[in-house]
């Protein structure tokens, strides 16, 4: 079910009567699907400084800040009408390794800490415009890229609000289309943007890779190379399932979450209507193509 209708269809989260009535039933659509935002750790884009790239102590509590800025759960209120739900880490439930106990006060939305690490590292307002300049002086700014639809641009409004309340400048770059953005992106030439991912097979290295060094070029948007984590990864790609395993996979998400290259948001949580005449429907978090195993019964349709 498109989330434009969900208020419509899942009014407070119940049924709608009117489908109800009709015999239409509501199911988790079960999937393996993170959404993040994504920051550009490299130091240069095209040979120009990286206003949010980097490892030293600053850029990182750089990137530490505006993700505390965001106001994750209102784009789950308004982007994805609650059909999603909040995720600390990059591995959804349906993934080996992802450990439900983990939180971490990085990804809550905390403006008043955000600011007050801005302030430590030297991020501040010089000029009375009410925005932060860099702790050199120099003004401060970021751009997230985003195609032209009326989610992404509510996406936007959300972001400039977030960062407008902690006193950074936002501005945004359009791509018309996804696959240019995903192929600027490719190329590092695209500071942050809001992306997902579905997993392909139920193992939280399909998540892992994304930031991996050896996947900058294809998917590591991010730019992200970090030595521990690389390390960390040639490891968990080569063990079996295994507690020792899931403890590498730990400490990965926990550089994620430290160094910052995502902001993770949510995982999906939609929902499927399922007509009445519609037999045997499960869904299945890898398999997203059930049709074959389905069957109908013809006179559970309503009479026209």
């Amino acid at each position: 079910m498109p989330e434009d209708f969900a208020n419509l269809a899942l009014p407070g989260g119940a049924l709608a009567p009117n489908l109800a009535k009709a015999g239409i039933y509501a199911t988790p659509d079960e999937v393996a699907y993170t959404t993040y935002t994504t920051f550009n750790t490299a130091d240069t884009i095209d040979g120009k400084p990286n206003a949010i790239g980097g490892f030293s102590p600053e850029r990182v509590a750089l990137r530490r800040a505006i993700a505390m800025g965001y106001r994750v759960p209102d784009m789950m209120t308004i982007l994805d009408k609650g059909q999603s739900v909040r995720a600390y880490t990059p591995l959804p439930p349906a993934v080996s390794g992802h450990d439900p106990q983990f939180r971490t006060p990085l990804l809550d939305h905390d403006p008043a800490r955000a600011k007050a690490l801005l302030d430590m590292f030297g991020y501040v307002d010089r000029d009375g415009d009410g925005y932060r300049e860099a702790p050199d002086g120099s003004p401060l700014s970021f751009h997230h890229a985003s195609v032209p639809t009326l989610r992404e641009r509510q996406r936007n409004e959300l972001w400039k609000k977030s960062m407008d309340a902690i006193g950074i400048r936002v501005s945004f770059d359009k791509v018309e289309k996804l696959p240019e953005l995903r192929k600027q992106a490719k190329l590092g030439r695209v500071q942050s943007f809001s992306y997902g991912w579905i997993a392909d097979f139920p193992d939280g290295e399909n998540f892992l890779q994304l930031l991996w060094k050896g996947s900058i070029g294809q998917v590591n948007y991010a730019m992200f190379d970090h030595p521990e984590y690389n390390a960390l990864y040639e490891q968990v790609k080569r063990l079996p399932d295994s507690p020792a395993r899931d403890a590498l996979i730990a400490r990965m998400v926990k550089l994620i979450a430290v160094y910052a290259p995502w902001l993770v948001e949510t995982y999906k949580a939609q929902q499927v209507l399922v007509q009445p005449w519609v037999l045997g429907y499960k869904k299945h978090p890898f398999a997203h193509e059930p049709w074959k195993y389905l069957d109908i019964d013809t006179a559970r349709r309503p009479k026209r």
